[in-house]
């Protein structure tokens, strides 16, 4: 597979209608620019030139490049279909010469699989974010990415699985954004005890007193860690209710025994006998916890801290 930068006529009605059904058009394309002869063999720089001797090899070299286009390929269309933005998708096939002959130029086609059309803001995420950076760097008509250029090529795969997106974040936001990513990577690196001192670090920078780790009942109940807060309003610190929280560090998108730890902190509430306000929490570096979990978790009233929220909260009290 190859990744491409593929600059049009941005501004033409014609050049993105045409997108739409499926035909990406370069210029340089009228009834005598064909590359190929009527036998559909590739012309050299000296036949092409026969039509027109002002014709320079730099040109021809720039729209052979479409020859090597195949389906698959992954392609950025800069400036399009507005200044401040692009459009990426995927080629459908190889090369062809279709002439519009009221328009004599745009002959040079490569076929667009059209459901693949993803449009974007320079500034709609990280990964435009990163196409916008490159732009500069590929001036010319048709552009071919390096291998080397892994960033970017995983910038333009990642979008192709996003929807068409004109949101203009902050450079700000964007790179908390960024650290919110790596940080949620971060977490299958840790061991479940050092992400509990992550957790025991938070709700003690938050303001709530730390009071013990690793409770269990040895009947299936078990609290990672306790904590407690006053209960500011009454103005008495001599009152205060109990956190009970239990810590999940799973690796991958879903954990399939979620609701193990909602067991966990109704057992050991319920042995615990506590005859004061209390609060149970279940923290889990997963993406996002599954929907029967979420529903448990309402009717028993615990509150569900996901891997996202966990990030947040790290950005929030940590940094």
């Amino acid at each position: 597979m190859k990744y491409i930068f593929f600059r049009v006529l941005n501004d033409s009605d014609y050049i993105q209608g045409e997108l739409k059904k499926g035909i990406l058009r370069q210029g340089w394309g009228n009834s005598t620019s064909q590359i190929r002869d009527e036998n559909g063999n590739d012309k050299p720089y000296e036949d092409w030139r026969l039509e027109d001797s002002n014709r320079k090899k730099t040109k021809f070299n720039n729209i052979r490049k479409l020859l090597e286009i195949n389906k698959g390929d992954i392609i950025v269309i800069p400036k399009v279909p507005h200044h401040d933005t692009f459009t990426i998708c995927q080629a459908n096939g190889d090369y062809y010469f279709d002439l519009n002959h009221d328009i004599d130029d745009f002959g040079h086609c490569i076929p667009i699989d059209v459901t693949t059309l993803k449009e974007f803001s320079y500034h709609t995420n990280r990964h435009a974010e990163i196409v916008h950076s490159k732009l500069r760097a590929y001036q010319r008509s048709i552009n071919f990415v390096g291998e080397y250029q892994e960033d970017l090529i995983n910038a333009m795969n990642e979008l192709l699985s996003h929807d068409t997106n004109f949101k203009n974040e902050t450079a700000s936001d964007l790179i908390k954004i960024t650290l919110k990513e790596n940080l949620i990577h971060e977490f299958s690196n840790y061991s479940p005890h050092r992400i509990e001192d992550v957790v025991k670090d938070i709700f003690q920078n938050a303001g709530y007193m730390f009071m013990r780790k690793n409770k269990f009942d040895k009947k299936g109940g078990d609290a990672d860690l306790i904590f407690s807060k006053p209960i500011e309003i009454l103005g008495n610190n001599d009152e205060s209710y109990t956190i009970y929280v239990q810590v999940k560090n799973k690796k991958g998108n879903i954990d399939y025994n979620e609701l193990e730890g909602l067991n966990q902190l109704d057992q050991i509430v319920e042995s615990d006998e506590i005859d004061k306000d209390y609060k149970k929490i279940l923290i889990s570096t997963i993406h996002d916890f599954q929907d029967n979990t979420k529903i448990e978790a309402q009717n028993r009233d615990i509150t569900l801290i996901n891997g996202n929220q966990f990030a947040e909260l790290i950005m929030k009290y940590l940094y």
